[in-house]
């Protein structure tokens, strides 16, 4: 039976494959398959050239000197193949990337046009995308509750990144991006970016590292302060569990152990120790029953509380803060109750 993966159909070369491996023809299958990655190379199409490589090392993982030499030919073409004028409003991330890690990088990026008035994402919308700003001008804006009415948080252009947050973490976005002029975006897709990371490890510390010292300066040139927040929170630091449940309130995972972090009428983060990204994915967007106690009169008062994940935050030392927005508001007097006891309340 054919084991091969969906995405090589469709190349010439894959068809080949199909039909003279199982006649045993082992050197025609290398020899086209470096010829159609050699192909690929000169016009630029690395994508269809990694595929060819990954379909030579499937189907024929003997031919070692083959399998290094391809890949070599990729990389040296890709560095060639390089815009300097695509490079340069990320000096500061490319000049700390390895020779093999920088085309792997530059080609994982798709180019993004957008015209006057489009949106490129929304407040409270789920994003697995970072935009690099080529050039243009976009304005990133939120819902201010107090005035009722969305407010520019500041203007990016080239040079900026957006949407880190939603990208590095599980979470929703927390502004809208809008272009108020042509613009031109470099895009890196969540997939792809997983992909990439696959054979650079060390990239992922990097970009993270050079994405928020962008957002610093970004902090610091815009000097206003968002005011999103409906309700106030309070820290608090109590023990307790969540478990999933369906949308008729029945639990169907099992008892995981957290501790409490902050609530507020409408929501509460706590926190888990040593979650696994894939398992963060997973949690976003997921209905929990949260258990908790707090003393009160000299015993422990019982909690349970219902809500949706809308946000999962990985921190250094293994952290992980979930935050949850409850399906009905906690009464604010519960909240300060509960608050009160706790000697982190302010």
């Amino acid at each position: 039976m054919d084991e091969r993966p969906a995405e090589y159909e469709g190349l010439p070369e894959e068809r080949f494959v199909e039909r003279h491996i199982r006649e045993g023809r082992k050197d025609d299958v290398v020899r086209v398959l470096c010829d159609g990655i050699s192909g690929y190379c000169g016009e630029k199409r690395f994508d269809e050239a990694e595929k060819l490589r990954d379909l030579l090392i499937d189907t024929v993982p003997m031919a070692l000197t083959e399998i290094i030499d391809t890949g070599e030919l990729i990389e040296t073409e890709k560095s060639r193949a390089m815009d300097p004028e695509n490079i340069k409003p990320w000096a500061d991330l490319y000049s700390n990337l390895t020779l093999s890690e920088a085309p792997a990088f530059y080609f994982a990026l798709t180019d993004l046009t957008v015209m006057p008035g489009e949106k490129v994402f929304e407040q409270g919308a789920y994003g697995n995308r970072l935009y690099f700003v080529q050039s243009g001008r976009l304005n990133l804006c939120y819902f201010d509750q107090d005035l009722q009415r969305d407010v520019i948080h500041r203007t990016i252009q080239r040079g900026d990144v957006a949407g880190t947050d939603s990208f590095f973490n599980f979470t929703n976005f927390s502004e809208t991006l809008t272009a108020e002029r042509e613009s031109n975006l470099r895009v890196l897709d969540k997939k792809r970016y997983e992909k990439l990371l696959m054979g650079n490890p060390a990239l992922e510390s990097k970009l993270c590292n050079f994405c928020e010292e962008i957002k610093k300066v970004c902090s610091i040139n815009s000097g206003k302060r968002m005011v999103r927040r409906v309700h106030k929170r309070y820290r608090v630091s109590h023990p307790g569990s969540v478990q999933r449940i369906d949308a008729e309130g029945n639990t169907t995972g099992p008892i995981t152990k957290m501790l409490l972090a902050d609530i507020s009428v409408g929501g509460l983060c706590y926190i888990l120790p040593h979650l696994k990204r894939h398992d963060g994915a997973h949690l976003l967007g997921s209905m929990l029953k949260i258990d908790f106690t707090y003393p009160k009169e000299g015993f422990r008062e019982d909690v349970t509380l219902t809500g949706k994940v809308v946000s999962v935050r990985f921190h250094p030392f293994g952290e992980c803060s979930v935050h949850v927005r409850f399906d009905k508001g906690v009464e604010h007097t519960c909240v300060i109750e509960i608050a009160l006891t706790d000697h982190n309340f302010q």
